[in-house]
């Protein structure tokens, strides 16, 4: 899943939120060689992981609070 699929399934989050989590090591999707540049591709995992940090995140929660608890409800 490309960037964008996610920016349209989610509504309010924008890619460089997603970008930070992924160099805070939260998410990380595989690199795709696409001719000259390297693409991110994201699973489904990963898509599942934004999606719940999101929902923490946007009420507030610090990013690393937001990824426990995200971690906790991906587990139920």
């Amino acid at each position: 899943m490309k960037i964008g699929s996610i920016l349209k399934k989610i509504g309010g989050i924008n890619r460089d939120v997603i970008y930070w989590w992924e160099a805070r090591g939260f998410i990380s999707p595989e690199r795709v060689k696409r001719g000259k540049v390297d693409r991110r591709e994201y699973n489904d995992k990963d898509f599942q992981m934004i999606k719940a940090m999101w929902q923490f995140y946007s009420q507030g929660i610090t990013p690393k609070i937001a990824y426990e608890k995200a971690l906790e409800y991906l587990r139920n």
